[in-house]
């Protein structure tokens, strides 16, 4: 039988680390569009960790599009965001 055990905050501790995003952006960049990120190209379907954005609001988890992106999955409720979160990054930053 499959148990999740959940911290006083209503966590469970698998959501300490998120799935790996394709880049980091650092820096503010547009939230949409196919584009290249610190040297990577980010395609419709990747995901993307934004850090950089000049409205705080915009930063998180990111699924690129041809259009307009939007939050993953695992990024879009409040409680998808703890202190000390991991999020692992497929290619190396500059």
């Amino acid at each position: 039988m499959a148990s999740s055990i959940q911290s006083r905050l209503g966590t469970a501790p698998e959501e300490g680390c998120k799935a790996p995003v394709k880049v980091v952006a650092n820096t503010p960049i547009t939230l949409s569009g196919e584009q290249t990120i610190n040297s990577v190209a980010v395609v419709t379907g990747d995901r993307v960790l934004v850090n950089g954005q000049v409205d705080l609001a915009e930063n998180g988890i990111h699924n690129v599009s041809a259009t307009a992106w939007s939050y993953a999955k695992d990024w879009n409720k409040a409680n998808d965001v703890i202190a000390g979160m991991l999020v692992p990054s497929s290619e190396t930053m500059e």
